[in-house]
């Protein structure tokens, strides 16, 4: 495939790698994690799911739905 006039203009294109859970790319981010299969984590998200994982063990949130129980309703 020939590369077009705009193509040459504009530059090479940058690949960022990017957080398999919310997109970001690792510009965004900082840090992401390598897994298996290209997949990758950052830091964010990987700070969220651990507080989420607390709260589901403490009883906070609902497990099925991952949404916060009311108070009265928590144990």
């Amino acid at each position: 495939m020939r590369e077009s006039p705009v193509d040459r203009l504009r530059g090479p294109v940058k690949s960022y790698k990017k957080c398999s859970f919310c997109e970001k790319t690792s510009d965004r981010v900082a840090r992401l994690f390598p897994g298996v299969h290209d997949a990758y984590v950052c830091d964010e998200c990987v700070t969220y799911y651990y507080h989420l994982l607390a709260d589901i063990e403490s009883g906070a949130v609902d497990p099925k739905s991952g949404v916060r129980l009311p108070v009265e309703d928590q144990p």
